[in-house]
């Protein structure tokens, strides 16, 4: 009799109906395109428990020192921004549900980040969006606008250096 009580335990508990799970969380997902569902039992979905941590921030500021994938700025002749790289940072309420699911949006992968303030950055690298400043600006605008985003910026590739200090005139012996 105990062995078919907790088998008839176990056949319910595999068999819960959807509804029992809140129905603004499925809707939520389906909104964002999110699909954290695994198969139990029958072939029923049944919401997972998803990670909500952020991804991990690099230890690395360093971004990818390779010239062919900038293009030349359109504010100064001596600079150049990377053409598939955008600085993200996250406002601190956003889960990193919301990070992963603009990750998939937009195809991006974190290749560096560090301590900024007043958030920490993330370096995201895209596809390739064209060869124009333009092209990557909208991109960088577009992320802008989602949801828990902070602020987004295009890097600068190699920054200028700004000598401020002036040698002194040596006396003659």
């Amino acid at each position: 009799m105990f062995q078919v009580v907790t088998l008839w335990l176990a056949a319910t508990a595999a068999t819960v109906p959807m509804m029992l799970f809140s129905a603004d969380s499925a809707f939520a997902d389906a909104a964002l395109g999110v699909d954290d569902t695994v198969l139990i039992g029958a072939g029923e979905p049944y919401l997972a428990q998803a990670d909500t941590s952020r991804p991990r921030l690099p230890k690395s500021r360093a971004l990818p020192d390779d010239s062919t994938r900038t293009l030349p700025s359109p504010f100064r002749a001596d600079e150049r921004y990377y053409r598939d790289i955008v600085g993200v940072m996250f406002d601190d309420t956003t889960s990193g549900r919301t990070i992963r699911v603009i990750l998939r949006k937009y195809q991006a992968s974190i290749v560096a980040g560090g301590a900024a303030f007043p958030h920490p950055v993330y370096y995201l690298q895209l596809p390739d969006p064209g060869g124009t400043y333009a092209a990557i600006d909208s991109v960088a605008r577009a992320i802008d606008n989602e949801v828990g985003v902070f602020s987004t910026y295009v890097p600068l590739w190699r920054s200028r250096v700004e000598i401020r200090a002036r040698a002194r005139k040596s006396s003659p012996p």
